[in-house]
């Protein structure tokens, strides 16, 4: 079962304490073990199964005793309505996935032992609230039951109600019927055992023989009302103990939750603040890189600015190279004409006078000397603009 579901709630409804369970998942919060046992001194087992045994480290408050006094005589109504207690808080508190129930019949009024006055239809009604009230994946197991008898019948009736079968309630015919007599009905119990043959095996006969007539004479020398205020006295008792362990353990699992959320909540705000710290970086990062990105787009136009006017630059003082060679070519054709105009002269001999060739060569010498500072004065102050750029 431990493969497959999680929580598992273990019902024992035996006149016995289950011992080996309770010492098997004593430490477990997996396992949740309820028992409902008769106690006294001299009772088996011995020094087991007392309401303070409550588990130990994670199984602490996962182990639910309910030892009945030995002065009540529990029955079907007392018996179920412990039982709805219990079922009804264990099916809020501890939500099990699974439920093992071990339905001793050694509670039947029947039985030897004579604890209890549990009837057929009470353990009958006590496994079916189990099973519809909890409704999960459920087990029956069988366990005591000394009169084998009433034990068959009671663990027939629960089979029949928890498949829904409709049974007859007259007991058929068949090679060992005349060991129900007196009553052969399903439901009625043999309240007194009259041979050998009709006691459990492996029972020490006599002993049977011998605690029956004390414990009906023990009954017998109690008041009414008196054996009623011990039943109410003993029924408090119980009432109590389940309150007070259902207060003990909604306290540790309010505070296991408490702590779980805790812990949950810090490493919540841890991963929140880590994640902002990374989203916090990245931004950073990301805008050093839009920056970055930045610069070396405004770089890049600067550069393309520059190369741009120095282009403009190199071809503006190309043009100006260009313009002088020009103006110098125009200047010297111009002195070469001009002495050719002057050789024509004076081999004309001299037909014009020397003072208006002088005054001629003058003028055009002033012409050429303000076009040369006109040009130098352009590229000046196109270098002026280029160093304020590149500034």
């Amino acid at each position: 079962l431990r493969d497959t579901f999680d929580k598992i709630l273990y019902i024992d409804i035996d006149l016995h304490h289950c011992d080996s369970i309770q010492e098997a998942y004593y430490n477990s919060n997996n396992v949740f073990v309820v028992s409902i046992h008769h106690k006294d001194i001299d009772f088996f087992p011995q020094n087991t199964g007392d309401k303070n045994k409550l588990g130990e480290k994670q199984g602490t408050f996962y182990n639910l005793n309910i030892p009945i006094h030995k002065n009540l005589k529990l029955t079907d109504d007392a018996f179920i309505n412990i039982l709805s207690k219990i079922i009804h808080r264990l099916n809020y508190y501890f939500q099990p996935e699974c439920i093992v129930v071990c339905a001793g019949c050694d509670g039947l009024q029947s039985d030897p032992f004579k604890k209890w006055n549990l009837s057929i239809n009470g353990i009958t009604r006590a496994i079916n609230m189990i099973i519809t009230e909890m409704d999960k994946p459920t087990i029956i197991l069988g366990g005591g039951g000394y009169n084998p008898y009433d034990t068959a019948k009671c663990w027939t009736s629960i089979l029949a109600n928890v498949c829904n079968i409709n049974i007859d309630n007259d007991i058929p015919y068949h090679e060992n019927y005349s060991k129900f007599k007196p009553h052969y009905q399903l439901n009625k119990m043999k309240m007194k055992l009259e041979d050998d043959d009709d006691v459990g095996v492996g029972i020490n006969h006599n002993h049977f023989l011998v605690q029956s007539p004390q414990h009906q004479h023990q009954i017998n020398m109690l008041d009414r009302k008196k054996q009623q205020k011990l039943n109410i006295h003993a029924m408090q008792m119980i009432y109590g103990h389940l309150n007070n362990f259902e207060r003990l353990f909604v306290e540790k699992v309010l505070k296991s939750n408490r702590n779980k959320h805790k812990n949950g909540y810090h490493q919540h705000s841890h991963h929140q603040i880590r994640q902002q710290q990374s989203n916090g970086t990245n931004t950073v990062k990301k805008n050093n890189m839009e920056i970055k990105d930045e610069d070396e787009e405004e770089n890049e136009d600067e550069d393309d600015d520059i190369d741009i006017a120095d282009k403009h630059i190199n071809d503006k003082s190309d043009n100006t190279d260009c313009d002088q060679e020009n103006n110098n070519d125009s200047n010297n054709k111009v002195e070469n004409d001009r002495n050719e105009d002057n050789d024509k002269e004076q081999n004309n001999e001299n037909d014009e006078p020397k003072t208006e060739k002088s005054a001629s060569l003058s003028s055009m010498n002033s012409n050429i000397t303000a076009k040369k500072r006109q040009m130098t004065t352009t590229v000046t102050t196109k270098s002026r603009r280029k160093r304020r750029k590149l500034q």
